[in-house]
């Protein structure tokens, strides 16, 4: 999420990528790629190519894109795949942990309540779910706390190396009984980057760490990989680079191929602008929805929400009421809005008190944290996505809180065993 608020006014992010227009998918017309046509419906340019999304002169909408038909389309292709005669059960869950705690000119920077939340964040590990793909478990000393609770209760994990970690602040952790023979590991710092929140900023490099192995008993060959994409939606930008990058990565890898993490953007917003909880004008909204597309493009991806029919109810997202600020009362947001929005993925919204009192009504609730996956054989059926850890759980003072600003998000699958 967007934790170092002072950097927002200070532009300067990437440049255009070198190779931009010699990769492949880059000269792809959007109107023939599934996953980026709605954008095409959109485009005051009728001939706009993938790359146009990279380049924000020539990336220009006349209203909201809206996946609603691509989303239908997944989910009825994967839903007429045939029924896997034996199979086993996969579960992963991406997580950002909102562990932040940084000084950088002077100023401490640090997430809500974030000594409570640590002593019981390992408790994550209890839930059982086979793969973790966690965020923001930024500085060295968290990442040593959750992967030691993590291999007390069974699991293997992978934090990166001590030399880029504390830039991308992730970890992964399967568990042991899940694996079966070696597991491959990988890391990388994109060169997409908005480049203060290296320096003078807190010494964040964004990045994604990687993890493969064969699935206890089956024959399938999984690389997971897991992604924190830079925030605020003016950098969108440095985000579709960053989904340029790690698509074209993941492409590279055998097997099944799933892809999860804090991506800071959503497939849909309604309005370009927002009127946040100050009155200013937030921009770039609809631009902001254009990496979701590009994921799936880059890496020949499909969202999982959607492959399981549980993905985003539109029609609900185009009534959120244009004064947000009335939501924005005591106890973080209108009750009966907020209850309805924990039963879909809305993964950042005010309706969670510690992003409340962090953005208080800066963005759009969201689902920002996505599970996708690459399965060329068919080897996998998605049971359901759901959304998880909403509960205030965590006792602070006469206060409950979250146990993060964001909601975690899982997904359920079925391998073929053959």
């Amino acid at each position: 999420m967007r934790h170092w608020i002072w950097l927002g006014v200070m532009g300067c992010a990437m440049g255009l990528p070198r190779d931009l227009g010699d990769v492949v998918g880059d000269e792809v017309r959007l109107q023939e790629v599934d996953a980026l046509r709605h954008l095409h419906e959109v485009s005051v340019r009728p001939d706009a190519i993938a790359e146009d999304a990279l380049r924000g002169s020539r990336l220009k909408m006349s209203q909201a894109p809206d996946p609603s038909a691509y989303l239908e389309a997944l989910f009825d292709a994967h839903q007429a795949l045939p029924e896997l005669s034996d199979s086993v059960p996969l579960t992963v869950l991406t997580y950002n942990v909102a562990l932040l705690r940084r000084t950088y000119l002077g100023v401490l920077v640090e997430s809500p309540h974030m000594d409570a939340r640590r002593a019981q964040l390992g408790e994550v590990f209890d839930l059982g779910y086979d793969v973790l793909l966690l965020q923001e478990v930024w500085n060295d000393e968290d990442a040593e706390l959750l992967e030691a609770a993590a291999r007390a209760r069974g699991y293997v994990t992978w934090s990166g190396t001590p030399r880029l970690h504390d830039n991308h602040g992730l970890m992964m952790a399967a568990r042991a009984t899940v694996v079966t023979g070696e597991v491959s590991v990988d890391e990388g710092i994109y060169r997409s980057q908005r480049k203060l929140e290296y320096w003078p900023g807190p010494n964040v490099r964004r990045g994604w760490l990687s993890m493969s192995f064969q699935l206890a008993g089956t024959g399938q060959q999984f690389t997971f990989y897991d992604t924190h994409a830079t925030s605020f939606p003016e950098f969108w930008k440095v985000r579709n680079g960053q989904a340029r990058e790690l698509g074209r990565i993941s492409r590279d890898a055998q097997g099944v191929v799933v892809l999860g993490g804090d991506l800071n953007s959503g497939p849909y917003y309604p309005k370009d602008q927002w009127l946040d909880g100050s009155g200013s004008v937030v921009r770039d909204w609809w631009a902001n929805a254009t990496a979701w597309g590009l994921w799936q493009h880059y890496g020949d991806l499909q969202d999982m929400a959607a492959l399981s029919g549980q993905a985003d109810d539109l029609g609900w997202m185009n009534a959120i009421p244009d004064d947000w600020t009335g939501y924005l009362r005591e106890p973080y947001g209108d009750a009966l809005w907020c209850e309805t929005a924990t039963k879909t993925l809305l993964s950042g919204s005010d309706c969670n008190s510690l992003y409340h009192q962090q953005y208080a009504g800066t963005e759009y609730p969201a689902r920002l944290d996505h599970l996708m996956l690459r399965d060329q054989q068919s080897r996998a059926r998605v049971q359901s996505v759901d959304m998880i850890l909403q509960e205030r759980s965590v006792e602070v003072g006469e206060q409950q809180v979250e146990l993060s600003d964001h909601y975690g998000v899982v997904a359920h699958l079925m391998v073929d065993a053959s």
